[in-house]
């Protein structure tokens, strides 16, 4: 973005957030404004001439609500928020992609950095335009009217990145006991019943970072075991990784048979097999010997 575009985008921002402090936490909104406000996006904001996840779109929707005359029928700034979260992420995309990217307090400097690198590069392509107070706008939006368990069959945006750059973070499953291993199980034999694409990986990350989906998981190990019962229960990944020598084979045959590679997640199927299902074989090329249960 050159300087221009950057200096139009500062005060674009300045000016709207100056009436940040009028914001009340779409207490006083009512349920009907969010169908004017979506019938308002389709006339004004057609998405052939200002599609999703441009800068051009950003500008528009901005100096839209930065007019009063243009945004007058928009009662207050906490209707102006609405507006701008269903002009420019509708599915909080952003809010849900923050939450995958599962922030603790145990993060060391370098995790911590490249969570956030992750979440500003991700807030830019989705935006078309760098803004973080979007973000906690989301997050009080999606408490305030969108607190559904449903589970989403349908998503494109890309949840699983994030997902699987925290893969090496699984160093094992030793603190999973059986009985929580059947409860994830159980979890996701319920997901594979009721979403009709369950398939698809960014719809997995993206209804495990929900946090009130009916198959939301606390700790990222768990979410990990829901994956691969869900994406991969045979270990494909793991089977391959035997069958083939070359790197460049392994990772075709996964984009192939499972839709994407990933080398930490090889490694964490290793991990899953040796607590889970320690004995079982996935391939005739790997060494028998070394599935043999030690002191049994």
């Amino acid at each position: 973005m050159g300087n221009k575009n950057e200096q139009r985008l500062f005060w674009c921002k300045k000016l709207f957030n100056s009436n940040s402090k009028d914001f009340c936490s779409f207490q006083d909104v009512k349920p009907n404004v969010l169908e004017k406000i979506k019938k308002i996006l389709d006339e004004k904001f057609p998405l052939k001439k200002y599609p999703y996840k441009s800068v051009r779109r950003y500008f528009a929707v901005m100096e839209f609500l930065n007019s009063s005359k243009k945004s007058k029928f928009l009662n207050s700034f906490d209707e102006k928020i609405i507006f701008l979260i269903q002009a420019l992420d509708p599915n909080l995309y952003i809010y849900f992609y923050y939450l995958g990217l599962g922030y603790s307090k145990h993060d060391d400097i370098y995790t911590s950095f490249q969570k956030e690198k992750s979440l500003i590069d991700f807030i830019e392509y989705q935006l078309g335009a760098f803004d973080a107070n979007l973000l906690k706008y989301e997050e009080i939006y999606f408490k305030r009217f969108l607190r559904s368990s449903e589970i989403q069959s349908y998503v494109n945006t890309d949840f699983s990145s994030s997902f699987l750059n925290l893969l090496p973070t699984i160093k094992s499953f030793e603190d999973v006991s059986s009985s929580t291993f059947s409860y994830i199980s159980s979890k996701a034999n319920y997901y594979l019943s009721k979403c009709k694409n369950p398939n698809s990986i960014n719809t997995v990350c993206f209804n495990l970072s929900n946090p009130n989906s009916e198959v939301q998981l606390y700790y990222f190990s768990y979410k990990v075991i829901f994956f691969i019962l869900v994406i991969d229960p045979d270990l494909k990944a793991l089977r391959i990784s035997f069958d083939e020598s070359k790197v460049s084979d392994i990772k075709r045959r996964m984009i192939e048979e499972l839709g994407f590679y990933n080398e930490d997640f090889i490694r964490v199927e290793k991990l899953y097999r040796k607590q889970f299902f320690l004995g079982m074989r996935v391939s005739e090329w790997e060494d028998i010997s070394s599935l043999k249960i030690v002191n049994e």
